[in-house]
């Protein structure tokens, strides 16, 4: 046992095909003065619990982990962080217009979703043409939602398709939305 070491790095050959083991690890990207003829593969321990990710309904006793999931975000400005934690703790009430999701892995919250109730379809389909996207006589007009916010930790970044598919199952939504404001 080594103690304080919380990753593993792995220098493999570009000439090994990957395996379902690698598929765990992120790639270290390269950068342009790198003369290293292998690649890097890291992983950190504490994603190995993944499978144990558990996505709720944020409840009052995960606001304080998130505040510190979103104060330790390095692309979060000024106040926005305590704007956000306003908007996290106003979508566990009942009349709402947001559904607030919370990722855990044991005790510790490691993602967090905020979503809206209802979008106004007919500017989606307006102005973005989404009936090119996707067959909307598939999708129940209640169905639609839109990604307000959502702050991930890092180590569990691989696993955000898997959180995103539990807010949309939790939620009885089918299609989720995102835009992004210039």
């Amino acid at each position: 046992e080594v103690t304080g070491v919380q990753t593993c790095a792995l220098p493999i050959s570009h000439t090994v095909p990957e395996n379902a083991l690698l598929g765990k690890f992120t790639l270290a990207p390269k950068t342009m003065n790198n003369t290293f003829s292998h690649v890097l593969y890291l992983i950190h321990r504490d994603y190995l619990l993944e499978q144990d990710i558990q996505v709720n309904r944020t409840t009052t006793d995960d606001y304080d982990m998130i505040s510190d999931l979103l104060f330790s975000n390095p692309t979060v400005t000024n106040d926005s962080p305590e704007i956000t934690l306003g908007m996290f703790k106003q979508a566990t009430s009942a009349d709402s217009p947001w559904l607030a999701f919370s990722a855990r892995v044991e005790d510790s919250v490691v993602a967090a979703f905020l979503i809206s109730k209802d979008v106004n379809l007919d500017y989606y389909v307006s102005h973005f043409h989404v009936q090119d996207q996707i067959l909307m006589g598939e999708h129940d007009r209640k169905g639609h939602s839109r990604l307000i916010y959502s702050v991930i930790n890092p180590i569990f970044e691989k696993s955000t398709q898997f959180m995103m598919k539990e807010v949309l199952r939790l939620s009885g939504k089918t299609c989720l939305y995102f835009e992004i404001k210039e």
